[in-house]
């Protein structure tokens, strides 16, 4: 019997960053997690992922100089929770992009309340809020589970919804 075991490729995170001391700040609580797949609403946690997810695109698109970022949502199992969450995230992103053009506060609250609460960041909360109309546009909602085509091609700067699948050449 041989064990190969494959080297980190470039870019990799690993365990470590996504699970530390503080890791709970950024995790769903339980009553969440039920809004999340029970209710029409939308999580205040879901609404700060999404929006970090924002400020994270702003950063690899003018800092980093990349061309891809993708956020993962697992929210269970099951497919039809898949649709629902990946329905909540579109429709709080066309919210998103209709409060950018009627010049509403609505996103700058989001941006700064997770610019202020994350603390982060490369630069001033101002240059987010200059570019987040360029790089809201070029954000894409998929589903990713046993029902969804198989895609090796995830460029850009999506948001991921799915189950088991989502380890299947996305992480």
């Amino acid at each position: 019997r041989f064990v190969f075991c494959l080297e980190p490729g470039d870019g990799y995170l690993g365990g470590e960053f996504f699970y530390f001391d503080d890791a709970r700040r950024y995790l769903l609580g339980e009553e969440e997690a039920e809004i999340l797949i029970d209710s029409s609403l939308i999580p205040i946690g879901l609404r700060r992922a999404l929006t970090y997810f924002i400020l994270t695109c702003i950063d690899h698109c003018y800092i980093l100089n990349e061309d891809t970022c993708n956020f993962l949502i697992h929210p269970s199992v099951r497919i039809k929770h898949h649709a629902l969450v990946a329905g909540k995230v579109a429709c709080l992103l066309k919210s998103f992009k209709r409060d950018l053009g009627n010049n509403s506060s609505f996103l700058g609250y989001w941006l700064q309340d997770c610019y202020s609460q994350f603390g982060d960041f490369c630069e001033p909360i101002e240059f987010y809020l200059n570019r987040v109309g360029s790089v809201i546009d070029k954000i894409s909602v998929s589903t990713v589970n046993s029902e969804s085509p198989i895609d090796d091609d995830y460029t850009g700067f999506n948001v991921l919804v799915g189950g088991s699948s989502l380890g299947r050449g996305v992480t």
